[in-house]
């Protein structure tokens, strides 16, 4: 299986230079997370990935476009994470398996927070406006639940929006303003319970209703994994392979 692949002219071999990217933003990843973005280096990236610094530079143009190869890397495997999570067929229980995805994802979880100690300007960075994972996504898709009369219809579709944020980021950043905390593997179904009583629309779904919200959830996270891996290939330089 052989393709030309964005990079230097005359390379060869697309496997090693695909391995070869992610050494270096699992690298960088790393390092923002010990030291910040704004303490993180191309030199010091280089060295953890054990390659030279003009390597860097092969891949990504700039330290900035580095960094947005590792946030998209980490947007992609959050969005598979919760297409793969068996309770995620409501949108109650997507908003509760991304909780559980960011827990295993800290970085992601600080561009949540809009952490800037963690993140410096990298904290604002802007995420694709129309891919399905982001808020406009995620908007959309709530919309749809809202047209077909699955979700509360008495608040307008941009208020559900706010709600739903409100909650999930609420959880996520006043924990150590509590004097309990919540227990980190409760946190999750008490999100997704809260959406859940936030969206209930009265009346209880019937068998048919919860089928066309599963189908509609589907449809919405197969899009999101797709647009997600290709703005993750664009930013990372990497090709999708194609059949010789």
């Amino acid at each position: 299986m052989r393709t030309t692949a964005p990079g230097p002219p005359g390379r060869r071999d697309v496997r090693a230079w695909t391995e070869r990217t992610e050494r270096i933003l699992d690298r960088a990843a790393e390092s923002v997370l010990a030291a910040g973005y704004p303490g993180t280096t191309i030199e010091a990236v280089a060295r953890a990935a054990g390659v030279a610094k003009g390597t860097i530079y092969l891949h990504f143009p700039s330290r900035d476009a580095l960094f947005a190869a590792v946030l998209r890397r980490e947007r992609l495997a959050l969005i598979s994470a919760v297409a793969t999570d068996r309770a995620a067929d409501t949108p109650q229980g997507v908003v509760g398996a991304s909780v559980r995805a960011l827990q295993r994802r800290p970085l992601l979880a600080a561009v949540l927070r809009r952490d800037a100690e963690v993140l410096g300007r990298l904290a604002h960075a802007e995420p694709v406006p129309d891919m399905p994972g982001t808020a406009r996504g995620f908007a959309a898709y709530l919309g749809e639940l809202r047209a077909a009369g699955l979700v509360r219809t008495d608040l307008p579709a941009g208020e559900l929006v706010a709600a739903v944020a409100a909650v999930l980021i609420g959880f996520l950043t006043t924990g150590a303003l509590l004097p309990d905390p919540v227990a980190p593997d409760r946190l999750p179904d008490l999100v997704a319970d809260t959406v859940a009583r936030t969206l209930d629309r009265g009346a209880a779904p019937t068998s048919a209703d919860a089928t066309r919200t599963a189908r509609i959830t589907t449809a919405y996270l197969d899009a999101a994994v797709e647009q997600a891996t290709a703005a993750y290939r664009l930013a990372a330089g990497i090709a999708q392979e194609e059949r010789a």
